[in-house]
């Protein structure tokens, strides 16, 4: 499935490939097949005479949506489709994120220094998606496996307080501060500005993060903080939902219903081509 989804010769075998996972992917598998794909940005042009868009594109509204080009798609367990739709918008955040980082002069440069502070995003199992304090130990170009130069960076970050190593992109980092207050400045050094010290995690707690350690205030915290981010995303997608629905409603009373004269006209046509 791999080689599909990454195959070199052309976009749409990858497409065939995305649709295959729509129609067949056990629901509860599909986040981890399509996360790394969901801003890949090869050009595909999927519709004829259609605009080009991004394979990107493609696999957002492949699994965002039940509608493709016309065809129903099958549509996947409410709470599992609504969890998707809430790590979509997850997604979307970040890349808005990345993007950011990108137009804000010195921010790059200060994420690629050794030992910069940051903050960075984290989940597993037992917790739900929280910031958490961060030091960059690596910065990585190219995929190590492949040798493919990466479109951005990608930060291999630990997390002090708890002593484990991930590797976040670009939309999953942050300065100190700057996922909740808006601190985006930097001074001469190229640090940022107003940085406050103590905020956020503190290092001389020793609490465990998903390895049995002992709870305590600071890890219920952040377990609140990350809780009230899922319900925010949650309330959210139910907005759009409402409002999909809302919008769905106006066009079906806009358009006038088809008449039993003009139904049975339908029927005789169809099977006059038929025949």
């Amino acid at each position: 499935m791999t080689l599909t989804l990454e195959h070199h010769d052309s976009p749409y075998i990858r497409c065939m490939g995305f649709l295959y996972l729509r129609y067949s992917c056990e629901p509860q598998y599909v986040w981890n097949w399509i996360r790394p794909y969901l801003y890949d940005q090869e050009l595909v042009t999927v519709q004829n005479h259609g605009q080009e868009g991004t394979i990107g594109d493609f696999v957002r509204s492949l699994f965002g949506d039940l509608d493709y080009y016309g065809t129903r798609l099958p549509r996947l367990p409410v709470n599992i489709e609504r969890d998707l739709k809430v790590k979509l918008l997850q997604a979307e955040r970040n890349e808005e994120r990345a993007k950011k980082h990108i137009n804000t002069k010195g921010r790059i440069e200060y994420f690629k220094k050794l030992g910069s502070s940051v903050r960075a995003l984290y989940e597993d199992d037992d917790n739900p998606l929280t910031w958490y304090d961060a030091v960059v130990d690596r910065v990585l170009t190219t995929d190590p496996d492949s040798g493919v130069a990466f479109v951005r960076p990608k930060f291999v970050v630990t997390f002090p307080e708890y002593g484990n190593t991930e590797t976040v992109t670009l939309g999953e980092i942050d300065i100190p501060g700057g996922s909740d207050d808006g601190l985006t400045g930097f001074d001469n050094r190229g640090n940022p500005s107003r940085m406050e010290r103590g905020h956020g995690r503190h290092r001389g707690d020793d609490r465990g993060h998903g390895t049995g350690g002992g709870g305590g205030g600071r890890q219920y915290d952040d377990r609140r903080q990350g809780y009230g981010r899922e319900q925010a995303l949650m309330e959210e997608v139910l907005r759009r939902e409402r409002a999909e629905a809302s919008t769905s409603n106006r066009r079906n009373y806009g358009t006038r219903p088809s008449t039993t004269k003009e139904m049975f006209s339908h029927t005789r046509d169809d099977r006059k081509r038929s025949s």
